[in-house]
């Protein structure tokens, strides 16, 4: 159980989950974060991607960044319109690109869907942010501890470090 701080993220976390209709969701600063801490869970913990990720020629610039971020390649594919809406796959593994919907009961299971909150044509205006949507319990802890340097979620004074060689 979350104290302090930690539980008014914790309670977010759990309304989103039920809005969502994710088993678990966990925030971060921003989507970009989200998408790379998705990308590198599946590539370089489950090796559970191709080595090139597929996504469509119009999208956010920092989503091709992500991608080569976590180590992987980046190929486009055409868009016919001006701008592309809803959520889409980047192809070549589970995670998801949901900048651009946000609904009730929108997960869709065993994915990695990232959302965001920030920018002025979000539904959920917090000024900056994004979250993870997942089904999986191995993923969720490994996003909780990635999201907080390694760390459980408590002051750094009472954390115990163990199994950390320097």
């Amino acid at each position: 159980m979350a104290q302090g701080v930690h539980k008014i993220t914790e309670t977010f976390e759990q309304e989103l989950s039920n809005y969502t209709g994710a088993k678990y969701v966990i925030t971060l600063d921003n989507m970009s974060n989200a998408l790379f801490l998705a990308l590198y869970y599946e590539k370089n913990i489950k090796n559970n991607t191709s080595d090139t990720i597929i996504i469509p020629a119009r999208t956010y610039p920092s989503v091709p960044c992500e991608i080569i971020h976590a180590g992987l390649k980046v190929e486009f594919y055409p868009v016919e319109k001006n701008t592309i809406k809803g959520a889409y796959q980047l192809i070549g593994s589970n995670v998801w690109d949901s900048a651009l919907r946000f609904t009730a009961n929108m997960y869709i299971p065993n994915t990695h869907m990232c959302v965001s909150f920030t920018g002025p044509y979000k539904h959920l205006k917090l000024g900056k942010g994004g979250a993870i949507l997942t089904d999986s319990e191995e993923a969720y802890k490994w996003f909780k501890k990635a999201r907080f340097s390694g760390r459980d979620e408590c002051s750094y004074h009472v954390d115990e470090l163990v199994g950390i060689s320097i």
